[in-house]
């Protein structure tokens, strides 16, 4: 055959996979070091040696189809999976926790394969930081768990947590290469004081009263003591904590993540707009431009990092009069409620279309989430819902606020696997006769085959 007329088909051939989409399969190889320019929709891919050297806003016609290896500019033409999108959300806290035994990652990502989830909430979970934990090997440990999953299960959606609402006395610090700590005294400079504004409320006032709430601390304030209490509320306006905060949630995007959920992170804004009675409030507007400026900050890592949009979520709840943050998300809060899991109160029909009329009102269509929630003691969603009904009902009541969500737009999240139920000398019923946290396959609740089939009833549709 004539050479012109093979180099003339090589490049059609070239030219045809470049315009292929956004399929998930290898770089073909290119074998001639004749670069090739091809247009594409608002910009230009060249293709040689090395393969194809697409720009960032590479899209073509603007309708989503990527060429491969090319990333869009605008993220939402070019995403495989949308938040939009999703139909099946399960929770998972954590994929690397090694409970129980025997679970492998390979079997987590079965479970998903199977229930055929979308969308993983609190796959990670930022805790209290062990010794192992601050030698960072617990993030390696979820790279490699990430990385199984997805392998299994390509599109779907890792979020990661994190919560805003606290710092260790003895904290993870990814920039100190040397120890990978941060202790105190410098945890508590990083607390937050109402005195920085000029409030008439004391610093070891208002963290006491925050750790009593939080069953850290039992007593009189008089005898707070932040050299032994073990964990503080911390100032999202302190720029050293913002920085520890971003490298938390940065470590678990070079992890794998897509997307963080944060916990509580506009308590601060709600505790000095308590404490001084007024949104007008400096400290109320500082805590709240924080706050948009570490969402815009995780935002942008992940655009110039990794080329991709990182979705932020965080509780639902924007009663203030200030812009709306930049969340691309929100679980609405406390959805189911604990007097709706047990004594089985019906669900408030005009209370929660209030919440969320609130919510579409504040930040317009924005995806939606739903879970049972849990907290640091028995008497709460999750404790009721794993100590107060059994298996049949437990059964019962997911499909029941699974149909109510659904009815709203909402997009309830299956407890696989997670959620703090009690103290472990408080509760009877604890997952493999052992575990404070539960877990769907455990015989004490045998919920998972519901799950899977709630799960697979939305895929048909």
């Amino acid at each position: 055959m004539n050479k012109k007329i093979l180099i003339t088909i090589g490049i059609l051939v070239i030219i045809i996979i470049l315009l292929g989409g956004c399929i998930h399969r290898p770089e073909p190889t290119i074998t001639t070091t004749t670069t090739i320019v091809i247009e594409c929709g608002n910009g230009i891919c060249e293709s040689g040696e090395d393969g194809y050297n697409c720009p960032e806003d590479c899209c073509v016609d603007g309708d989503g189809i990527c060429p491969s290896g090319c990333t869009s500019g605008n993220d939402d033409d070019c995403e495989t999976t949308k938040l939009s999108d999703v139909k099946v959300a399960s929770v998972y806290e954590n994929v690397v926790d090694g409970v129980p035994p025997g679970r492998t990652i390979d079997d987590i990502a079965n479970i998903f394969a199977e229930t055929k989830t979308d969308l993983i909430l609190r796959g990670f979970w930022k805790g209290i930081p062990t010794k192992r934990d601050i030698g960072l090997e617990k993030y390696n440990d979820l790279s490699a768990a990430v990385a199984k999953i997805k392998e299994k299960n390509p599109d779907i959606i890792f979020v990661g947590a994190l919560p805003a609402q606290r710092i260790w006395r003895i904290d993870l610090d990814p920039s100190d290469t040397v120890s990978y700590s941060v202790e105190y005294p410098e945890t508590w400079e990083m607390a937050l004081d109402p005195g920085k504004w000029d409030i008439d409320v004391s610093k070891v006032e208002l963290q006491c009263e925050i750790a009593k709430e939080r069953r850290m601390f039992v007593g009189d304030c008089s005898d707070f003591n932040p050299e032994t209490i073990n964990a503080y509320f911390p100032d999202m306006t302190n720029e050293q904590f913002q920085n520890l905060f971003l490298s938390w949630t940065k470590l678990q995007i070079d992890s794998g993540a897509d997307a963080i959920w944060i916990d509580m992170l506009l308590t601060q804004v709600r505790t000095l707009d308590r404490i001084t009675a007024t949104s007008d409030h400096k400290a109320v507007k500082d805590s709240y431009n924080a706050v948009s400026e570490v969402i815009d900050e995780i935002h942008r890592y992940g655009k110039e990092t990794y080329g991709k949009h990182i979705y932020v979520g965080t509780w639902s709840g924007f009663e203030s009069d200030y812009p709306s943050l930049g969340i691309d998300f929100v679980t609405i809060y406390p959805f189911p409620h604990k007097e709706e899991i047990y004594p089985r109160k019906a669900i408030e029909d005009v209370r929660w279309d209030k919440k969320i009329d609130n919510v579409r009102s504040k930040l317009g269509d924005i995806p939606i989430f739903a879970f049972i929630d849990w907290g640091v003691h028995e008497n709460s969603p999750m404790g009721r819902f794993s100590q107060n009904l059994t298996s049949v009902e437990q059964g019962e009541f997911l499909k029941s606020v699974d149909e109510f969500a659904e009815s709203r737009g909402i997009t309830f999240a299956y407890s696989i696997h997670g959620g703090f139920m009690g103290g472990k000398e408080k509760i009877k019923k604890k997952s493999f006769g052992n575990y404070t946290f539960y877990d769907s396959f455990a015989p004490e609740f045998q919920t998972y085959e519901t799950i899977k089939e709630l799960a697979l009833n939305k895929t048909k549709r």
